[in-house]
């Protein structure tokens, strides 16, 4: 076994940074250390402050920056955040309390977008994250139905 104190100053020092979920913490021990096993970094999480090393909260403020610094929609979130080690359990926990409002974001989206085909435009919203019911009502409705035509096939 590796000197603790030496384990535990790095995981501050790296939470010093930024905030980690827990599989990423673990990973980047590992990558320094790679002799380090889970058992003991398990050891190691009572050392830390439960606030540093918390999935939930790490999810909380994952999502309350980027929900807003990008406009993607659940699906995209929740692919990032299963990347990243957080339970499906705890992401749709979270993302009940914030009362994320995707009509709005996808709507503010959108008002960026160049006229294109309304195909086009589907897929588009579609590979940001959002549902397809989302992405269907949006299209239909009045500034956007006049804005992504569905092209004219040519005979």
């Amino acid at each position: 076994m590796m000197n603790k104190q030496k384990i535990v100053s790095y995981a501050f020092w790296l939470l010093s940074r930024k905030l980690f979920s827990r599989k990423e913490l673990f990973e980047k021990i590992v990558k320094k250390y790679p002799d380090w096993t889970f058992e003991e970094f398990i050891l190691i999480e009572k050392d830390l402050h439960p606030y540093l090393l918390n999935d939930k909260e790490f999810c909380i403020k994952y999502l309350e920056y980027y929900t807003q610094a990008k406009l993607c929609g659940k699906w995209y979130f929740y692919q990032k955040l299963i990347q990243k080690g957080i339970d499906k359990e705890i992401f749709e926990e979270v993302w009940q309390s914030l009362e994320v409002d995707e009509y709005a974001i996808l709507t503010r989206l959108l008002e960026h977008k160049q006229s294109a085909s309304k195909n086009t435009i589907y897929n588009f919203i579609i590979r940001r994250g959002f549902s397809h019911s989302l992405a269907a009502e949006v299209l239909a409705e009045e500034p956007f139905v006049e804005k992504f035509q569905t092209p004219k096939k040519y005979k």
